[in-house]
């Protein structure tokens, strides 16, 4: 009795013709996929002079994530762009060297198949500022809005876009010899 229940359940999961396209709406692709750039995603922030201990640090900040989605622009299945709205989410710690309860953080977005053009890199700003007695914060930037075109054989699902904090020589230096010490790829 279980069995032929089963079964019977199998064949109701049969695609309709609308799932398939046909006589309805075909099915949306997949949004370009966003991604943290390993050694662009971290910032540890020196006060100005040679000190580099714990005692020197303005503040420590990690790019851990983002929430959005994207939307299709044009007539289904021949769209011509995409919109990609999403906002940043940071980790970050003041440190002792910190001047002041306000914190600048300059990050991109970057969609490598732009560059070098204008429309290949983007950078933001974030301000912060910690409360009193707090040190450490999470906060969730505003909204970015990326539109990319969907032409000449170009696919939302394979056009990478990457997020990373604007970072010096010495401080991408010092995040990849962090990871390949961390046994990562340094990259």
């Amino acid at each position: 009795m279980v069995l032929a229940a089963a079964l019977a359940a199998c064949e109701v999961d049969r695609p309709s013709l609308a799932d398939l396209g046909i006589g309805g709406k075909v099915p949306l692709p997949g949004c370009p996929p966003v991604k943290l750039l390993g050694a662009a995603a971290e910032i540890v922030q020196y006060r100005e002079g040679p000190g580099r201990d714990i005692t020197d640090i303005v503040h420590e900040s990690k790019l851990v994530g983002f929430t959005g989605n994207c939307e299709f622009i044009g007539d289904s299945p021949n769209f011509t762009h995409v919109r990609v709205l999403m906002r940043p989410v940071l980790d970050i710690s003041r440190g002792p060297a910190a001047a002041g309860r306000t914190l600048d953080l300059d990050y991109f977005v970057a969609i490598p198949d732009f560059y070098p053009s204008p429309e290949g890199r983007r950078e933001m700003s974030v301000r912060v500022l910690f409360p009193e007695n707090r040190s450490t914060l999470r906060v969730q930037d505003g909204e970015i809005s990326l539109t990319i075109p969907l032409s000449g054989g170009r696919s939302a699902p394979d056009t990478d876009i990457f997020l990373g904090f604007v970072l010096t020589e010495e401080q991408l230096k010092a995040n990849r010899e962090r990871r390949s010490a961390a046994g990562g790829d340094g990259r």
